[in-house]
């Protein structure tokens, strides 16, 4: 923040991008002053191939909960701190866990 003005950064959250990649991607063209995408050029883009996915990953099931509390502590104060510089309380993670 000491390089750039608050308004000229966007950070987003990867369960919104998962929720709903049309609406984040609307919000990246708007922060970027672009044009927003017309529903042939939304569908293009979503039909693009992912080229970082790992294709030999295993779905080794949820975490732990005792994991989870490790890192919800862990990440707590940090999460906080980013929530209030940012003015946005859905980066603590509290409502993320709560939905689930």
């Amino acid at each position: 923040m000491s390089v750039f003005p608050k308004e000229q950064i966007l950070v987003l959250r990867m369960e919104d991008y998962h929720q709903d990649i049309a609406a984040t991607m609307t919000s990246v063209y708007a922060h970027l002053g672009l044009r927003g995408l017309n529903a042939n050029e939304e569908r293009q883009m979503n039909m693009v191939p992912v080229q970082n996915k790992n294709r030999k990953k295993m779905n080794i099931g949820k975490i732990l909960n005792s994991t989870e509390d490790i890192l919800r502590k862990f990440y707590e104060e940090y999460n906080k701190d980013l929530a209030d510089l940012l003015g946005d309380l859905r980066f603590t993670w509290d409502d993320y866990y709560n939905m689930a």
